[in-house]
């Protein structure tokens, strides 16, 4: 009897085991059957891949579950509080502005300066701004909402819906500026055959107080934010994007580090103390009495700087560990100044974050000064046009209505050499022109009046086609000087 149980349970085990086999091999079975399909349907693209153990397969490599999430989209109330309420939100979008407009531009061919300082004279929407004010709030609009619109109030006979009659301007009365959410767009251009087609004709403007009132866009400047996917403009109702949407979650995860070290700051030193009977006196409901006992611990640690104990009470001290937490700021702080295009050291200040900020100031300050003079030319550019060409059609302006010729907009350099390094420059462009006078590349007539036949001295040299001609001439009338030379 026991010989048969024996059997029976050695063929029971046998055929559980057998059963588990089975199932494993079913299961390899299913997996490789599942990979096959992932990889027969799948697009075709370059990686590596392993059926066995699931690499690169998604559903058994965590990593291919991995994708990209394009977060929270931020709109009016959210970017009027982070440009009111966050400071370094504020300084991504100002600090640009300020270099883009701290040095401002020239007309060449003003030889008075008389545009910029005509440029002074316009109103902007505060009693004491002026159209420089309202440039640079409408660039600090473009950077913060993703766009502005800058009104021109033009006396030229027409109404605001009209266009603009170029030919007579009698006066340039003020200029507003308003962030994108205080616009619309009512009217097109509808005529596919024209170069303009499907582009704002008439603009809607909603002040914050007072009657909205409608515009022609040849009375307008637009500010466009942040160049983004058409798809994304169409939501925006054709404007860019503000410049914190694409830096917000890095914006949000510093904000979050910064206050997390407060609270490593605030819970630096922890108190522990040992009560005899503590497991007892929860038990016991004695909850409250333990809550005074501390509350009188602390009391006394503030006041006299002394601790009041029992016999069977131990108190200690413990310094909470910062090992490592510079250079994790660090990174952080780098990855935000990476979004921004702004270099650490003019974001942040001059911050002391570990050794993961390296010692490359001229660089930083190089490729700075690179994307300014790129958001010049792109952004601040057009407009200064727009509004140099108004202020020089105003019969009553500086010109009297008169074009300048072949005028044209610089901007002063972002980067200004000390005296020693100009001297040094002026001199080394010296022993150049030399060598061209020299060689007969350069007449010194044409040296003298490239560096100081304009407004202040310049490197650039510009070649004279009359002296040229005049040498021509002079060959011509006098050959036997020529062959005998």
């Amino acid at each position: 009897m026991s010989n048969s149980r024996s059997a029976a349970a050695i063929k029971g085990a046998q055929t559980r085991r057998f059963n588990r086999f089975m199932e494993a091999a079913n299961h390899d079975s299913l997996v490789a059957a599942n990979a096959k399909s992932t990889i027969q349907n799948a697009p075709v693209s370059d990686g590596w891949m392993n059926i066995l153990t699931g690499l690169g397969i998604l559903g058994y490599d965590k990593k291919e579950s991995t994708r990209f999430y394009s977060g929270f989209r931020l709109y009016e109330a959210e970017l009027r509080d982070l440009l009111t309420y966050n400071g370094l939100a504020k300084r991504i979008i100002n600090l640009p502005v300020e270099d883009m407009t701290r040095k401002w531009f020239k007309v060449e061919g003003d030889t008075d300066n008389k545009i910029v300082k005509w440029l002074r004279k316009i109103k902007g929407v505060t009693p004491n701004s002026t159209a420089k004010t309202e440039i640079i709030r409408a660039l600090r609009y473009a950077r913060g909402y993703g766009g502005a619109l800058m009104v021109m109030f033009v006396d030229d006979g027409g109404k605001l819906t009209d266009p603009l009659n170029l030919n007579n301007i009698r006066n340039i009365e003020s200029v507003k500026t308003y962030h994108r959410f205080r616009t619309s767009r009512v009217q097109y251009y509808l005529d596919e055959t024209q170069p303009n087609y499907y582009q704002t004709e008439i603009y809607m403007v909603n002040p914050p107080r007072g009657t909205g009132y409608q515009v022609h866009e040849s009375r307008c400047i637009p500010f466009d934010g942040e160049d983004c996917p058409p798809e994304v403009r169409l939501m925006n109702y054709d404007w860019g994007d503000s410049v914190l949407q694409a830096v917000y979650t890095r914006l949000r995860g510093l904000g979050e580090s910064y206050a997390g070290c407060e609270h490593i700051i605030s819970e630096f030193i922890l108190t522990f103390l040992q009560m005899n009977g503590l497991a007892n006196m929860i038990a016991g409901g004695q909850e409250r009495a333990i809550k005074e006992r501390l509350n009188i611990l602390d009391l006394s640690k503030h006041i006299s700087n002394t601790v009041l104990l029992d016999k069977d009470e131990t108190i200690n001290r413990i310094s909470a560990s910062i090992s490592g937490l510079p250079d994790l700021m660090g990174k952080l702080i780098q990855a935000t100044s990476a979004e921004t295009g702004i270099p650490v050291r003019k974001l942040f200040g001059e911050v002391n974050v570990g050794s993961s900020l390296g010692d490359n100031r001229e660089e930083e300050t190089d490729d700075y000064n690179n994307m300014i003079s790129s958001e010049q030319q792109e952004k601040l550019l057009p407009a200064l046009e727009i509004l140099a060409r108004i202020i020089m059609l105003n019969k009553t302006g500086p010109t009297s209505g008169q074009e300048i010729p072949n005028w044209e907009i610089k901007f002063d350099p972002l980067r200004q050499m000390s005296q020693k390094e100009i001297c040094d420059a002026r001199k080394i462009q010296m022993e150049t022109d030399s060598g061209y006078v020299t060689s007969g590349i350069l007449a010194p007539e044409e040296i003298r009046d490239s560096r100081f036949g304009g407004d202040s001295y310049s490197f650039e040299t510009k070649i004279d086609p009359k002296l040229d001609l005049k040498k021509e001439l002079d060959d011509k009338t006098n050959p036997d000087d020529n062959e005998g030379e």
